[in-house]
């Protein structure tokens, strides 16, 4: 039995209790008398019920107790068919409801998407209307603006009449060029003229602008030069001014001077016979007639004791070359000269790390020896060479990487004849 039947039944069984009596839960409530009985006759029977004896007071207790249980299982039966009826109820109900739920909102959902369907046509239709009333009108004003720019109402538009309506309706005063240019750019057919079809203001402002920006580019770019060659000057000036302040440049090229610029090389000559020359002297008798024709100048130079004999010849060649009043070309070979002997420091340190090497390993390579040697000696012969008739030709021997370039810089605390002709100009 559910917890629902059970308050029912105990519900049932205390109003049986607060009755009294079985029998008034079965039969109803006792008969009313309509006439009153008299005081004697109901003390007779108070006195009668009194004397009954126990047999009898048991037999109406068990028949009271019979009636009782039948009563309350009525009472049992009756609840479990009404919460019966009652569960059927809800259970239609439930159905009823979940078919509901289930169909309703699709039938919900297909007639809103119609509706929205139906209204999203409507403003197509009416956009559509707007547009077209929109382009008639602007069909409409573009004919009456070419219209008014037609002066000859030929039906088409010429420079003049161009000219004229670009400087009515945009502002703008076009010379001959630009209204010829505004007018290839809007003929589309080429025929020289413009149409009412090729005709529109906006293309109109839009090539003016376009114009306007190539001329705005065309100043951007004409300043631009003009800046850089107001620099350029500047530099030129200032150049000028600085050579103006210079020494003026020794330029003789007498044959003393060649002479004396022509043995500067014999620096880096010697030095290179002394220290890479031996190898080739040993085994060709043409360097061996050159190294004896060396000897004087390389005996008169290792008689300076200590071996101060180059160091002395080194320093005073640098003075000479630092010498503004020195001949150009003399500084220039001076100093160049000075550079091919400095060049061989860099052997010289290869040659020790080769004699290291050697020791260190334990090896000997003499004709590597002779083949660096001998490669030094004729690039410092070859240079010399080439430097020597330059300087007898009175030219500048440029051709020698970068220490060319270096032994120019002396030059430049002089300024050419030249320039100072041109600045006096």
């Amino acid at each position: 039995m559910s917890g629902v039947d059970a308050m029912l039944a105990l519900r049932v069984i205390q109003q049986s209790c607060i009755s009294g009596t079985g029998t008034a839960f079965v039969q109803g409530p006792p008969p009313q008398h309509t006439t009153d009985r008299s005081l004697g006759a109901r003390h007779a029977t108070s006195a009668g019920a009194s004397k009954l004896e126990p047999q009898q007071v048991q037999k109406g207790n068990t028949s009271n107790h019979a009636i009782f249980g039948l009563s309350a299982a009525s009472a049992l039966l009756g609840c479990r068919v009404m919460r019966r009826q009652a569960n059927s109820g809800r259970s239609r109900q439930a159905k009823v409801w979940r078919r509901l739920v289930k169909e309703r909102p699709t039938e919900m959902v297909s007639d809103e998407v119609e509706r929205l369907q139906l209204e999203a046509a409507k403003l197509r239709a009416d956009v559509e209307e707007l547009e077209a009333i929109s382009q008639e009108a602007e069909r409409q004003k573009r004919e009456a603006l070419f219209r008014s720019w037609d002066l000859d109402s030929s039906g088409t538009l010429d420079e003049e009449e161009l000219k004229f309506g670009v400087k009515q309706e945009c502002k703008v005063e076009l010379d001959d060029d630009k209204a010829r240019r505004l007018l290839e750019a809007l003929d589309e057919n080429g025929d020289g003229v413009l149409q009412n079809e090729e005709f529109s203001l906006q293309r109109v402002e839009s090539t003016l602008r376009e114009f306007q920006r190539e001329e705005r580019k065309l100043e951007e770019e004409a300043r631009a030069k003009e800046r850089e060659r107001r620099e350029q000057e500047e530099i030129e000036q200032e150049k000028e001014a600085y050579l103006a302040s210079l020494p003026e440049r020794n330029e003789d090229d007498s044959l003393q001077t060649r002479l004396v610029a022509a043995l500067a090389y014999c620096l880096p000559l010697l030095d290179a016979a002394e220290r890479f020359g031996w190898p080739l002297a040993a085994m060709n008798p043409v360097m061996a007639s050159l190294f004896q024709a060396l000897n004087v100048p390389m005996y008169l130079l290792n008689a300076v004791p200590f071996g101060l004999g180059f160091l002395i010849v080194f320093f005073g060649m640098q003075a000479v070359a630092a010498n503004p009043e020195t001949p150009a070309l003399v500084r220039f070979n001076m100093r160049q000269a000075i550079q091919l002997d400095v060049f061989l420091f860099f052997p010289i340190i290869f040659g020790q790390l080769a004699h290291f090497a050697e020791g260190y390993y334990e090896v000997d390579l003499p004709g590597m020896h002779i083949l660096a040697s001998s490669a030094v000696f004729l690039t410092v012969l070859a240079l010399s060479l080439y430097s020597i008739a330059s300087c007898l030709m009175g030219n500048y021997a440029k051709g020698i990487p970068y220490i060319s370039e270096v032994s120019e810089l002396t030059l430049r605390d002089t300024r050419p004849k030249d320039s100072a002709k041109d600045s006096e100009k």
